[in-house]
């Protein structure tokens, strides 16, 4: 059971060998790679059927929903993560009872907050913000998808607190299709409006399938569902309510950026902004999904502090690596890739995708340690930490987005994630006389260095001549060059197994 060790667990979990990273990593990203192309087809089919104007504004929708479901799930999508691996390889039976209680208090807590939300927008819809008065049919319907919204995101960790990386991503796939589905049928159908009246149906079927699924290989329990919160430990509930204010600052922060982009800069140019967020979002679907799905479990699993920090290390240069390999190309190409997930309409937005996807790097580099910090039971030092990231975010937005624009917002983002950086490295270091080692503090830098350079080419020489392709291409070629020259004779091994075990999968 959780107790209240520094691991959070008992003592005697034992701790799994470390696998090979960059194949863990291959693992997970086939099954992205069908969320990444169901996303290609939904984002290009609302760009096209909507327009750039009408993105701009579901991009400041969808922020709100976020804020919205994130404060009232409880941080038990991340206390899933955090707390659940430990009950899974110790007792199974207890892992179905905090699932269970867990799922109750969500169901009261999302139902109870989409029911008031509606009503709100009914008699008082300027509280939703005066730019979305003239949308209030299409905020009604996006306040449906609550449910779904609210509640995948937590069945998706409940698989990663399984140890089921791939069940994980099944999820996160199934979400994708149906997202998809609703922008082909809803927005063709009725707009915006459509595509979030589909979507409150779809996905809610979808989270009714993954309930189910999530409970599998547990024992049956005759318990009163009405009175299954009563399981919940109590370290769940302090590490709830130590997170709560986070829960909710962290998207605040992300819809007063866009919001303050359309108030002052009107729906168009926050439609660039929001095409420009949607190439950094390849990165995280990409990539940020193995944090959730493979990090946060194994660290959590509980063993000595070095041992978990050592553990995430290796992730970090895993994850750099990939990025070296994958994120330079984005920022070379900026106004294609746009244009392939939107419309030409949207790519004016190809001059800012550089900096957001800059922004996402740092931040996920940030979250490796950040984690182990979570899961070594200092949750009181992230919240800090994060609220004081996420102030910072909103200061540096509110000076610079009048006078830069879109091009404020990122350079907020890129603030926020390097004092994140900057904090978790110091505080690893004191606490635990943590360093990172040098050839992966190398690789970061590096990969960091490559992308801003990309970024920068890609910016200024956006045509699609053969002399400026051909420099973008040896450009990238001297990337992965140097990305190469920089591993060790046993991490070039692990990168030639990885692209083995690619190639055995493309080609059986």
């Amino acid at each position: 059971m959780i107790d209240g060790s520094p691991g959070g667990v008992a003592p005697s979990v034992a701790r799994a060998p470390r696998p090979r990273m960059l194949s863990a990593f291959v693992t997970i990203g086939f099954l992205q790679i069908a969320v990444m192309l169901l996303q290609l087809v939904r984002t290009k089919v609302l760009a096209v059927l909507l327009g750039a104007e009408a993105i701009g504004i579901m991009g400041v929708i969808d922020k709100l929903l976020a804020v919205i479901a994130q404060t009232v799930s409880l941080s038990f999508p991340f206390a899933a993560a955090r707390f659940l691996p430990a009950l899974w390889t110790t007792d199974r039976a207890a892992f179905r009872s905090v699932f269970r209680g867990m799922r109750f208090v969500l169901t009261v807590t999302v139902g109870c907050t989409t029911v008031g939300a509606m009503v709100l927008a009914l008699v008082a819809p300027a509280t939703w913000g005066h730019e979305l008065l003239p949308f209030q049919r299409t905020l009604l319907l996006a306040l449906c998808t609550l449910p779904a919204v609210a509640a995948l995101p937590f069945l998706q960790n409940v698989f990663a607190g399984r140890l089921d990386q791939n069940g994980a991503m099944v999820v996160a796939v199934a979400n994708g299709a149906v997202l998809t589905l609703a922008a082909l049928i809803g927005a063709w159908w009725h707009g915006l409006s459509g595509f979030y009246g589909i979507y409150a149906v779809l996905g809610f079927a979808v989270t009714i399938g993954a309930i189910r699924f999530a409970e599998r290989g547990t024992p049956p329990s005759t318990d009163d569902f009405s009175q299954s919160w009563k399981s919940i430990p109590p370290a769940v509930w302090r590490f709830g309510a130590i997170i709560f204010l986070l829960a909710f600052l962290a998207p605040y922060a992300a819809l007063f950026a866009h919001y303050r982009v359309l108030s002052e800069h009107g729906p168009l140019v926050a439609g660039w902004m929001q095409a420009a967020i949607g190439v950094s979002l390849i990165v995280r679907v990409a990539l940020g999904a193995a944090h959730g799905a493979f990090l946060v479990p194994n660290v959590s699993r509980g063993g000595k502090a070095e041992d978990r920090i050592a553990w995430a290390h290796h992730f970090q240069w895993a994850l750099c690596v990939i990025c070296g390999l994958t994120v330079p190309v984005l920022v070379l190409f900026p106004d294609l890739v746009i244009r392939l997930l939107y419309s030409p309409q949207l790519a004016p937005g190809a001059k800012y995708a550089a900096v957001f996807v800059t922004a996402e790097f740092i931040g996920l580099v940030a979250a490796t340690n950040q984690m182990v910090i979570v899961a070594l039971d200092h949750v009181v030092y992230y919240v800090v930490q994060n609220l004081a990231a996420q102030l910072l975010l909103v200061v540096v937005a509110a000076a610079t987005i009048g006078p830069l624009g879109v091009f404020g917002a990122g350079v907020a983002g890129i603030c926020a994630q390097l004092l994140l950086y900057g904090t978790t490295t110091v505080f690893l270091k004191r606490r635990y006389a943590a360093h990172t080692p040098r050839r992966t503090v190398a690789t970061s830098v590096f990969v960091l260095t490559a992308i801003i350079v990309a970024g920068v080419v890609g910016t200024l020489w956006s045509d699609l001549t053969v002399s400026v392709v051909a420099s973008k291409v040896a450009l990238y070629g001297g990337t992965v060059a140097g990305l190469w020259l920089l591993l060790s004779s046993s991490q070039r091994a692990e990168v030639v197994d990885a692209v083995k075990r690619v190639r055995a999968r493309i080609f059986p």
